[in-house]
């Protein structure tokens, strides 16, 4: 019964964009990947990728989480794991994506100390540090402050361009460097909005098959930002 809740709660990660081939290492992300490739040499039961929208700390989470084969589960679906499952899981690598939207204070504190009593290891990804999370329980408060935050940043422009012309691609698209270039002045900051150009340049490339590359990137950007 415990395992047929656990496969009733986790939830698949999209392999396409989530894997490690499609991780890109920069400056930005260095100290995190090191962190997390050097984990299991550190006596850290918990860590937290900390990093606003679009930083890429879901691709980090579900890169480790497939290499560790770790239990996936989400904060709506915590409070209603029956704690025998919850047990079950926590004597291996559990990660838990959006760790700061979860609202039930004593799941979460079941979680942390089923971790340290299995010797498991938690991985969190949210977007403020957990001594900010509106956490009321005296010992759940205390636990959350003493977790290890690694910090995620907005990528810089060489990984963005980076991340263009792999999305481009993949989807047998070509996107010159003038052309990414062109695309980064106007581009938003985030590994989402490189998903969300490709969209629309594909789109307007069905619309558009004869169209060179630049006024394809150019009417996609318009669509995206018109405002800009």
């Amino acid at each position: 019964m415990a395992s047929q809740s656990l496969d009733q709660m986790r939830l698949p990660f999209a392999q396409s964009s989530h894997d490690r081939e499609n991780l890109i290492i920069s400056d930005e992300n260095r100290d995190v990947h090191q962190a997390l490739e050097g984990w299991d040499g550190r006596p850290d039961p918990y860590l937290v990728l900390v990093g606003g929208h679009g930083t890429g700390k879901s691709h980090f989470g579900a890169v480790w989480a497939s290499e560790a084969g770790a239990a996936r589960i989400v904060p709506y679906s915590l409070a209603d794991l029956p704690l025998d499952a919850l047990s079950d899981i926590c004597g291996a690598a559990v990660f838990l994506d959006d760790a700061d939207r979860l609202r039930d204070e004593s799941a979460l504190f079941h979680l942390l100390n089923l971790i340290v009593q299995k010797k498991g290891r938690l991985l969190m990804t949210a977007q403020t540090v957990p001594s900010l999370w509106t956490a009321t329980l005296p010992d759940l408060v205390s636990r959350l402050a003493a977790i290890r935050c690694l910090h995620l940043r907005q990528p810089d422009d060489a990984t963005l361009s980076e991340l263009l012309r792999r999305a481009a691609s993949r989807r047998g698209l070509a996107l010159d460097d003038a052309t990414r270039k062109v695309i980064l002045t106007r581009m938003e900051r985030s590994f989402d909005a490189v998903a969300s150009f490709i969209d629309a340049f594909d789109g307007e490339l069905t619309r558009r098959p004869g169209a060179s590359p630049s006024t394809l990137a150019r009417r996609a950007m318009a669509a995206l930002y018109p405002e800009r």
